[in-house]
């Protein structure tokens, strides 16, 4: 009522974002308790975005997409409805690169969005 209005935030509190919940999460306590000599457990980027339909490579369409080669996208699969990004993953499920539809006068096709390290 001091506001003017029916109603206010007291506060706010993400418990998820996508697929990774708060029960996954280390408080800052536990990290600085680790300190230096402890490696901290990390989400692997391909896991923390597994939403995205991710698709296998071969090795040699890896080493292509590693050196920015747009048409080593070129075989990839239509888009299913709906999915505008696809993760593309080396033979361990790595991940090499986010790709992104693109519509254009040919009715589309996939481009790298990002390009990630070895």
């Amino acid at each position: 009522k001091y506001l003017g209005c029916g109603a206010h935030l007291k506060s706010l509190r993400r418990l998820s974002c996508g697929l990774l919940t708060l029960d996954q999460a280390l408080p800052v306590s536990a990290v600085e308790a680790r300190g230096d000599q402890e490696k901290i457990p990390l989400i692997s980027l391909s896991r923390a975005l597994d939403f995205l339909r991710g698709l296998r490579l071969s090795d040699p369409v890896v080493a292509r997409l590693r050196m920015g080669r747009q048409e080593a996208l070129s075989g990839l699969p239509a888009p299913e409805a709906g999915e505008g990004m696809m993760r593309l993953l080396d033979s361990q499920d790595g991940m090499v690169a986010l790709a992104r539809w693109v519509d254009d006068a040919a009715g589309g096709r996939w481009r790298l969005f990002r390009v990630f390290g070895c």
